[in-house]
């Protein structure tokens, strides 16, 4: 309900950097995935962690103190 409408195209001209010609067409719905993530991280934790990959490690570190934040 909330996203809109997408209107396929195709288009029949190869893409040379693809393999076997193809375009790629899986990655946009990934694009949204780390944000929304460092956000929640950010709502649960009280702070915010600007670096990614958003690790255990890194949280960890950034919940020690400020000085150790990434």
């Amino acid at each position: 309900m909330d996203t809109p409408e997408i209107v396929p195209i195709i288009v029949e001209e190869p893409f040379d950097e693809g393999p076997y010609g193809a375009k790629g067409i899986g990655e946009p719905p990934l694009i949204a995935v780390a944000p929304a993530v460092a956000n929640a991280a950010a709502n649960a934790l009280g702070l915010r962690i600007r670096v990614l990959p958003l690790s255990p490690e890194k949280i960890l570190q950034s919940l020690a103190g400020p000085e150790n934040r990434p």
